[in-house]
C-alpha cells in the first residue's frame, strides 16, 4: 500500500479551491471581526454616554436594589434566630454584633442574584444591535 503524503495532499487540495471561496471567506471573516468590534463600542457607549446611559445603569440599579433589600430581610431574620437561640449573655452579645456582618453580606449576594441574567439583557440587545450594524455596513 503507497504511503500518502499528506502535506502535497493537503496543499494540493488548499490549490484546487477557487480563488472566489477564498475571497469570500475572507470578506466574511472581516464583517464579523466588524460586527464584534462595532457591537463592542455600541456596549460601552451605552455606559459611557447618550441617550440611553440612565436607561441602562436604572434598570441595573433596580434589580440589584430589590435583591439588596431582600437578601438583607433573609439575612436579617437568620441573625435574629440567633440572638434568640443564644444560651448565655457572651452568646447573644457576640451574635448582635455579628449582625451588622451577616445582613451586609446577605444583601450583598441578593443584589448579585437580583442582577443577574437578567440585568444583562440590555447590554447583549445592544451589542446585537451594534453587531448587526457593523456587520452590514462592513458588507456593503
Amino acid at each position: 500500500m503507497p504511503r500518502i503524503n499528506h502535506r502535497t495532499t493537503n496543499e494540493r487540495a488548499s490549490r484546487n479551491i477557487p480563488q472566489a471561496v477564498k475571497n469570500t471567506k475572507q470578506k466574511e471573516t472581516e464583517r464579523l471581526s466588524a460586527g464584534i468590534k462595532s457591537g463592542a463600542k455600541a456596549v460601552v457607549s451605552s455606559y459611557t454616554g447618550g441617550s440611553s446611559k440612565a436607561e441602562n445603569i436604572a434598570s441595573k440599579a433596580a434589580g440589584a436594589l430589590g435583591g439588596t433589600v431582600k437578601g438583607g430581610k433573609a439575612a436579617n431574620k437568620l441573625a435574629q434566630e440567633a440572638i434568640k437561640q443564644a444560651a448565655t449573655r457572651v452568646e447573644r452579645n457576640a451574635a448582635k454584633k455579628a449582625t451588622t456582618t451577616i445582613v451586609a453580606k446577605g444583601a450583598a449576594k441578593g443584589a448579585a442574584k437580583g442582577l443577574g441574567l437578567i440585568g444583562f439583557v440590555p447590554d447583549i440587545v445592544t451589542f446585537a444591535k451594534g453587531f448587526a450594524k457593523g456587520y452590514s455596513a462592513a458588507g456593503n
